[in-house]
C-alpha cells in the first residue's frame, strides 16, 4: 500500500509538473532595461481650467510606484527613469436627467500626454501622447455636491491612469 502511494504520487508529479514550469504572475516581467531601479515623478503640466487635477495625477504616480516597489522613487538627479507628462483636456457631459430636468448622472473623461526617460541614456523609452479614461458618477442635483462628486471621479481617473501607466511601463512599451 505505502509503494503505491508513494508511485501515485510521483505519476501525478511527473505529469503535471512540466504543465506549471511556465506559469508565473502578470505584471512580474520587465521590458525596463535592466540598470533601471529608480524614478523620478515629475510636476506634470495642466492644461485645463480644473485646478489640482496635476496634482492628483502626480500624487497617484508616486503612490503606484511606492506601492509596486519595483522601483525605488527618488528626485530626479538621482533617477535612472524620468516620468513627466500633462493633463490635456478634461470633459465632463451630463449622462441622465431627472423628472426635474436636472442632471444627475455625469461622465467625467481626463486625457494626458505622458513619457518616461531613461537619465543614462537620454532617451525616451516609453510615452504616449493621447492616454485617457472615464468615470461615472452621480449627484444629488446641488451645485456643491456636483463639484465635490466631479472632484472624486476624477481622483479615481488619475488613479486608473497611474496603474495603466506603471504597467506599461513594465509589461508593453
Amino acid at each position: 500500500m505505502f509503494i503505491i502511494r508513494k508511485i501515485a504520487i510521483l505519476l501525478i508529479v511527473f505529469l503535471f509538473l512540466p504543465a506549471c514550469l511556465g506559469y508565473h504572475f502578470r505584471g512580474y516581467d520587465s521590458n525596463l532595461p535592466a540598470d533601471i531601479k529608480t524614478v523620478a515623478i515629475m510636476p506634470f503640466g495642466n492644461h485645463t481650467y480644473e485646478s489640482l487635477v496635476e496634482t492628483y495625477m502626480v500624487n497617484s504616480l508616486v503612490y503606484e510606484f511606492s506601492r509596486s516597489k519595483r522601483l525605488t522613487v527618488v528626485d530626479k538627479k538621482n533617477a535612472d527613469l524620468v516620468i513627466s507628462g500633462a493633463v490635456l483636456a478634461i470633459s465632463t457631459n451630463s449622462i441622465s436627467y431627472h423628472a426635474d430636468d436636472r442632471a444627475y448622472e455625469y461622465r467625467v473623461q481626463v486625457k494626458i500626454e505622458v513619457e518616461a526617460r531613461d537619465t543614462h541614456r537620454n532617451v525616451v523609452i516609453w510615452q504616449n501622447g493621447g492616454m485617457s479614461e472615464v468615470e461615472e458618477y452621480h449627484t444629488s442635483g446641488v451645485p456643491n455636491d456636483v463639484q465635490i462628486q466631479k472632484r472624486l471621479a476624477i481622483q479615481k481617473v488619475c488613479k486608473v491612469l497611474a496603474e495603466n501607466i506603471h504597467d506599461r511601463l513594465f509589461v508593453d512599451f
